[in-house]
């Protein structure tokens, strides 16, 4: 097929070249799979299924390593292939390089306008660092056509992030087809108006979510906080026995996050509930402790409760430090507890 492969179509004789690539592959034919590939790209030097066939050649038998090695070859060969540094951003990233995955995706933008994936993957990694901005610009500069809609959600979701609901509002809206598609799309909407404190509005959209998808945490955990403020506890009691019932361990997951926020509303039956169900799992009496620990010095603020704390919170910091935000953020701010996150952070640095 291959041999006379110039009287058909591009897209039909890359699919060729890609099919016998991965049939090389699993027969651990890593370098005739490259071969091939190579081949193909001297007919089709732009085609970029065949370059994303290459990475999957290493890929499929994990030599991250040495995919690294080869792109930088092709590299050394021609510069400005945007796709060979796109590539090699990919697999530093995939062996935990994000510097190194950040300027190669960066180098991929300044060597061709096409590099569409690259600024998408640069928009996801300043993302992560919380440069919402920068992550925007890429996440915006990566449309590929005018039926590429994702890009404005990922905006959406930065400006969230950033607390910005009105510009968050605003990109959701320039991908107003994609509300049915996704529930990311619906529940970026309710955090966005969870943001303004409309609970009732933003209760609407993470419903739509929850209909849709009964194990999303983050989505259920926000529905908690509107159903709480706009005192729907008979709503909000229903879905937390539904949890209970198909979704068990959802609940052992997140049971920190659920306790917080049913002793902040003095929801004390369900506190209990729930308590009881980690009690009984005899997995989770260290951070059980804690949390009882910081109820008795939320609700007495003695010398002796703050003692008995402190000294969960040593023999546990880092999860007893996350336990903490959950019932009452402002204890971080106590002296003696600031203090002890400033001790374990000086002892992690040096």
């Amino acid at each position: 097929a291959l041999e006379y492969s110039e009287f058909d179509d591009e897209e039909y004789v890359v699919d060729i070249y890609t099919s016998y690539a991965q049939m090389l592959c699993q027969n651990n034919q890593i370098k005739q799979a490259n071969q091939l590939i190579e081949k193909g790209l001297q007919s089709y030097p732009k085609n970029e299924s065949l370059y994303e066939q290459l990475a999957f050649n290493f890929i499929a038998i994990n030599q991250y390593e040495q995919a690294i090695d080869y792109f930088k070859k092709r590299i050394d060969l021609n510069p400005y292939d945007h796709y060979s540094w796109f590539n090699l951003g990919k697999f530093h990233e995939i062996t935990g390089n994000k510097l190194e995955a950040e300027s190669a995706y960066e180098y991929a933008t300044l060597s061709s306008i096409d590099a569409k994936n690259a600024h998408f993957n640069l928009g996801a990694l300043y993302e992560e660092k919380a440069a919402y901005q920068l992550a925007v610009d890429h996440f915006l500069s990566s449309f590929k056509d005018q039926d590429d809609l994702y890009p404005y959600v990922c905006a959406a979701r930065c400006y969230i992030k950033a607390e910005d609901p009105i510009k968050a509002r605003y990109y959701l809206d320039q991908a107003k087809e994609m509300e049915n598609l996704i529930s990311e799309y619906l529940f970026l909407k309710g955090k966005s108006y969870m943001l303004e404190h409309d609970y009732l509005k933003a209760s609407v959209f993470f419903n739509s979510v929850y209909k849709i998808d009964k194990d999303d945490f983050e989505n259920i955990f926000c529905l908690f906080q509107c159903l709480a403020f706009n005192l729907e506890y008979l709503k909000l009691e229903h879905i937390y026995n539904n949890l209970k019932r198909v979704s068990p361990n959802l609940i052992l997951q997140h049971w920190v996050e659920l306790a917080g926020i049913f002793y902040r509303e003095l929801y004390t039956d369900l506190l209990e509930d729930i308590f009881q169900i980690v009690d009984k799992t005899k997995n989770y009496q260290e951070e059980l402790d804690i949390v009882h620990g910081a109820i008795n010095f939320i609700e007495n603020p003695s010398k002796q409760n703050k003692e008995r704390l402190l000294s969960q919170l040593i023999h546990n910091f880092e999860d007893g430090i996350d336990t903490l935000k959950w019932f009452d953020a402002e204890l971080l701010a106590d002296e003696d507890i600031h203090q002890l996150i400033i001790i374990y952070q000086n002892q992690n640095n040096e």
